[in-house]
């Protein structure tokens, strides 16, 4: 059935090694982790290993919610 739009629940809808938009929430999940570990004096050992584990997945999952949404919506609009 080629050319019937199918539709995905997930936005990263092509193979992660090559969706950009899954390099950049890496590149960001990276950046987080390492501004919040040089920060890491400022916190308590608790919140400082809930940060390090749970941030980069709130990374990934914003820019997935985010700049997927746009990316769906323009694909949408195309005629």
């Amino acid at each position: 059935m080629a050319g019937v739009p199918t539709r995905r629940w997930w936005v990263f809808d092509r193979p992660l090694r090559r969706d950009p938009l899954f390099l950049v929430a890496v590149v960001l999940a990276i950046g987080y982790d390492a501004w919040y570990l040089m920060h890491a004096d400022q916190h308590p050992t608790g919140a400082l290993v809930y940060n390090v584990i749970i941030g980069p997945m709130m990374s990934v999952l914003m820019v997935g919610e985010t700049l997927g949404s746009v990316r769906e919506f323009v694909r949408a609009r195309r005629p």
